[in-house]
């Protein structure tokens, strides 16, 4: 359904969710960009079942958030939202230096809401070209993924790392790395099982790089119980561009009896020669979210924002799951992720409409 509707009824609908810095007048109106970073908000990447949400530092994700899995705030608080334990954060070096925020240039992030991914690219020195994209799985709704690009445009020499990080409050982490075999295929697993802050849940999380090709030796470095990393090196040619992708499942025992095999079994699909698809499949499902679409004819910034507003409500629910909004969605652990009276009054009319 599309429908032309006027700036001032949408306000009477909803209200608007804040935004990752000012926007750029000359991009469309399906995107939002930053090219500053001393004013950052980020936006969260959500598919109704986690929430990833990013940061301006480079290959970063601060949490990830699981919707309706709660454990206690405190002994004796409230129930409150659970974070999920993050796969969301990659490490690179090239030519022996790690690549950091003040070696780089022309740094800007980008939210495409038509795809529903956030896409972070800059120029380190004068030796590669590096773009990243984040997404929160819409077809496979207890995973994410960075897809990342580099361009050399030198010879040089990269180290990547791809790390799970488990919150300080949960128990009894255990980290692991393991490689199945199924016949001659390979399959690297990196995992960390733990208990919520007060034993409610069991919390698995499971990553693993996915390549073109099977051919990187990879290497488990365990720094605490806390965090583990998985690693591979790679030489590039001058002016050749190499992809791969890190992906991670998060799942609980509120959802799944063996949450840990799930979360196996979902990094496993994708590491079969799956990214495309996935990538893919996500893609469409978002092309049929935006059927229930606003135009606004002659106004780049409000149509921005209503399209900003309908993301939101979109990355933060799901059909057929029973499962509410919080006000803050999947974006933040602010009012512990319990629904109000708001949910009806602003966010189910304009659902109810689409």
């Amino acid at each position: 359904m599309r429908e032309k509707i006027s700036l001032l009824l949408l306000v009477c609908l909803f209200s608007l969710s804040g935004r990752a810095g000012l926007p750029d007048s000359s991009l469309s109106p399906w995107h939002i960009t930053v090219k500053d970073k001393n004013v950052y908000t980020g936006i969260a990447l959500a598919n109704g079942r986690i929430g990833i949400m990013p940061s301006s530092s480079l290959f970063s994700v601060e949490s990830i958030i699981l919707n309706n899995v709660y454990d206690k705030e405190s002994a004796p608080g409230v129930s409150r939202l659970l974070k999920g334990i993050n796969f969301g954060n990659l490490h690179m070096v090239v030519d022996g230096d790690t690549v950091r925020e003040e070696s780089v240039s022309g740094w800007q992030q980008v939210l495409d809401m038509k795809n529903a991914c956030l896409v972070t690219s800059f120029r380190y020195k004068n030796k590669a070209e590096i773009s990243y994209t984040i997404y929160a799985l819409r077809g496979m709704p207890y995973c994410g993924m960075i897809d990342v690009s580099i361009r050399a445009l030198a010879p040089v020499q990269v180290s990547v790392a791809g790390e799970i990080a488990c919150p300080a409050e949960y128990k009894e982490p255990g980290p692991t790395f393991r490689t199945l075999k199924d016949n001659e295929i390979k399959m690297p697993l990196l995992q960390t099982v733990a208990k919520s802050p007060f034993e409610k849940h069991t919390l698995a999380t499971t990553a693993s790089f996915l390549f073109d090709d099977n051919s990187a030796e990879l290497h488990h470095t365990l720094q605490s119980p806390y965090k583990h990393q998985l690693s591979f090196d790679r030489e590039l040619p001058k002016n050749e561009t190499f992809s791969f992708a890190w992906a991670g499942a998060v799942c609980t025992t509120q959802d799944f009896r063996d949450p840990q095999n799930e979360s196996e079994r979902m990094v496993i699909f994708m590491m079969r020669g799956n990214k495309k698809n996935v990538i893919d499949q996500h893609k469409k499902m978002w092309s049929d979210l935006w059927q229930g679409d606003i135009v606004v004819e002659g106004d780049l910034t409000a149509q921005r924002d209503i399209r900003m507003a309908l993301y939101h409500l979109y990355a933060f629910s799901s059909a057929n799951t029973g499962l509410s909004v919080a006000p803050m969605g999947l974006s933040s652990l602010n009012y512990n992720g319990h629904v109000f009276w708001d949910t009806e009054l602003w966010m189910f009319p304009p659902l109810l409409v689409f």
